[in-house]
């Protein structure tokens, strides 16, 4: 039950559009893994015509987890990839960011969603 309270705590800081939930439930938990097997499929089918989806997956030091995501989304902001995210076991201190379109002048002038993170 401490592990859930410390979870809840970290999460309600991270200003999400929704509030976060955790299940012990079987049924959720399947439909949210269901949901989450769907992610890079549904990011490859954005990307433009000729193109590669990139996932890597990166594994850091747990407490080092949130300032690797932020420099993620500095790096992808510097460098003009839109369609963005990442995800990951954040226990494990495991995110793999992903993206569904190469960095080019027809993707630069998109103003990126994420400034003054």
């Amino acid at each position: 039950m401490e592990l859930l309270s410390t979870g809840l705590k970290v999460v309600e800081q991270l200003g999400l559009s929704m509030p976060a939930d955790f299940s012990t439930d079987s049924a959720i938990r399947a439909q949210l893994w269901h949901l989450r097997k769907g992610i890079i499929p549904a990011v490859g089918e954005t990307r433009p015509q000729g193109t590669n989806a990139l996932l890597e997956d990166i594994v850091v030091p747990v407490p080092a987890l949130a300032r690797t995501c932020m420099e993620l989304i500095r790096l992808f902001d510097k460098y003009n990839y839109c369609n963005c995210m990442i995800f990951g076991h954040a226990k494990d201190g495991n995110v793999s960011p992903t993206t569904s379109a190469i960095p080019g002048p027809w993707t630069a002038s998109v103003p990126s969603p994420r400034r003054g993170l």
